[in-house]
Parts: C-alpha cells; sequence; structure tokens
C-alpha cells in the first residue's frame, strides 16, 4: 500500500491584482498536481480577502483550501497562524 503525503501550499500571497512570478508558480505547480497526483492530501493556504480571483482553484477531492483569517500587514499574527 503506497504512503500518503499531507502537503501544505502557501498561497497567501496570490489575491486579484498582484500578478508575480511567485503567483504564476503556485498556479502552475497547484494545476499541474492537479492533473498528475490523485494519491496525497494538499491543503493550499490562501488570503482571507482574495476575493473574485480563484488562483486557479481546482476541484480535486484530495485538494483543500484554508483561508487564513489574518491580515496581512499583522505580521506576529500571520506568523502565529503559519506555525500553528
Amino acid at each position: 500500500m503506497p504512503v500518503v503525503m499531507r502537503i501544505g501550499i502557501d498561497a497567501y500571497g496570490m489575491r486579484a491584482g498582484h500578478t508575480g512570478g511567485l503567483q504564476v508558480y503556485a498556479e502552475n505547480l497547484i494545476r499541474v498536481l492537479a492533473k498528475i497526483d490523485r494519491q496525497n492530501q494538499y491543503t493550499v493556504f490562501v488570503h482571507k480577502n482574495s476575493g473574485e480571483y480563484d488562483y486557479e482553484r481546482v476541484c480535486q477531492p484530495n485538494f483543500r483550501y484554508v483561508e487564513c483569517p489574518v491580515l496581512r500587514n499583522d505580521l506576529r499574527l500571520l506568523m502565529l497562524w503559519k506555525n500553528s
């Protein structure tokens, strides 16, 4: 029986109107992983105000999205949330 991994992807910086190299990388990574891996469990952490931007959300049973409840400018709380 193969080992199933639980993998987290920090996509917190992916928001509408903020396109950049890391955002494009994360979008492509999520999309390709959804195509090739149906076994491992993925949790994608996103900004709570990502709004209309769908950041390539995939509809696979092994992918889930968790919205970060902390504002980006409160770095202490953000670090606590990310490390809990």
